[in-house]
């Protein structure tokens, strides 16, 4: 039941207005929000009702995005994934070297 437009027991997120509205629109990441302390949650002892709401505020970004801030939302995230890869990669290779290299040594002392 709701009354007085909140769920008796149910978590508070609060913050200043402008806040709220680009977290309404889906234009900010309420758990980025919270970290940088631009909005603030008291918790309650209904937290199921947490995750109720961010599920009805949540607003994917095509929602808000025009076409091109779209594309190069999606350019930007593509980028990020090749570069993880090739990082990962190489890391693995240097890793994989050493490893070549110490059981080589190690054979040459034994």
């Amino acid at each position: 039941m709701v009354t007085n437009g909140a769920t008796e027991g149910a978590p508070v997120l609060a913050g200043p207005w402008l806040e709220m509205a680009k977290l309404c629109s889906g234009q900010v990441n309420p758990f980025k929000a919270v970290a940088r302390r631009d909005l603030t949650v008291e918790f309650g002892p209904r937290l199921d009702a947490m995750a109720a709401a961010g599920y009805a505020l949540s607003i994917p970004s095509s929602f808000y995005q025009d076409e091109d801030e779209a594309a190069a939302s999606q350019q930007r995230r593509r980028r990020v994934a090749i570069g993880v890869v090739v990082v990962a990669s190489a890391v693995v290779a240097v890793g994989v070297m050493r490893r070549r290299r110490r059981r080589r040594s190690m054979r040459a002392v034994a």
